[in-house]
C-alpha cells in the first residue's frame, strides 16, 4: 500500500486525481467541503482507498442540490470511514458494469439518495454503513406534506417517495449489517433480471 494522507480539501482533491492502484488515501479529522471524484480504478490485489477517521472525517455538501458528493467511476475502490452529508446525493458508482466496490463503516445523513449505482456493476460490498435520510419520524407516506412542510400550503403527498437508501444495480451484491432511516425506499436492487444479490442483517428503522 501506498499512503496518501491528506488534511483539506484541495489535498484530497489532488490526491483523487492523481490516484492510482494501491494507494490509502487517508483523511485526517476535519470538513472537506465541495464535489469529489474519482476516476481510476484499482485491482483486486491493490485497491484504491479512501479511508477516513470515523465521523470525524466529513465530506460535506453544502447543501448543493442536484448534485453528488463523492463520485466513484472506476472498480476495486473502498470507501471506508467517513461521513458524507448534506448534499442531494451522497455516492454514486457512475460507470456501467464497474465491479468490486466497497463501503464500509460510512455514516451518511441529509440526502435523499445515499449509495447509487449504474447497471450490470457486480459483486459490489456494503456493509456496517449508517444511513439516515430527510424523512423524520413518525411521518408516512400520507403525512410526508405536514411533517415537512415548506410553509406554502401545498399538499405533496409522498414527497420523499423516490429517496433511495441503497439503490443497486446489477449482479452478485452483498449489501449487509447496514442500518438505515428516513427514505422512501431503504434498499432496492433495480435492474431487470438482476440475480445473485444478498440483503443481510440489515436495520431499517423507518421509511
Amino acid at each position: 500500500p501506498h499512503a496518501v494522507a491528506v488534511t483539506s480539501t484541495t489535498e484530497l482533491t489532488s490526491a483523487l486525481a492523481a490516484a492510482q492502484p494501491g494507494d490509502v488515501i487517508t483523511l485526517a479529522a476535519g470538513t472537506y467541503t465541495g464535489q469529489f471524484a474519482l476516476h481510476a480504478s484499482g485491482t483486486a490485489t491493490d485497491p484504491i482507498v479512501i479511508r477516513g477517521a470515523g465521523d470525524a472525517s466529513i465530506l460535506d455538501g453544502g447543501g448543493c442540490t442536484g448534485c453528488n458528493v463523492l463520485e466513484v467511476y472506476g472498480s476495486f475502490v473502498h470507501v471506508e470511514s467517513v461521513a458524507i452529508a448534506h448534499a442531494t446525493r451522497a455516492l454514486r458508482f457512475q460507470t456501467q458494469a464497474a465491479s468490486d466496490n466497497v463501503v464500509r463503516r460510512v455514516h451518511i445523513s441529509d440526502v435523499q439518495l445515499g449509495i447509487g449505482s449504474q447497471p450490470d456493476q457486480t459483486d459490489f460490498y456494503v456493509a456496517d454503513n449508517i444511513l439516515e435520510g430527510r424523512v423524520q419520524w413518525p411521518c408516512v407516506y400520507t403525512s410526508d406534506d405536514a411533517c415537512n412542510d415548506d410553509g406554502t400550503g401545498t399538499i405533496v403527498h409522498g414527497q420523499h417517495a423516490n429517496d433511495d437508501g441503497i439503490h443497486l444495480a446489477g449482479y452478485g451484491h452483498v449489501v449487509t449489517h447496514n442500518r438505515i432511516s428516513g427514505f422512501g425506499d431503504a434498499m432496492k436492487i433495480e435492474q431487470p433480471g438482476a440475480k445473485s444479490v444478498d440483503f443481510i442483517g440489515n436495520d431499517v428503522l423507518w421509511t
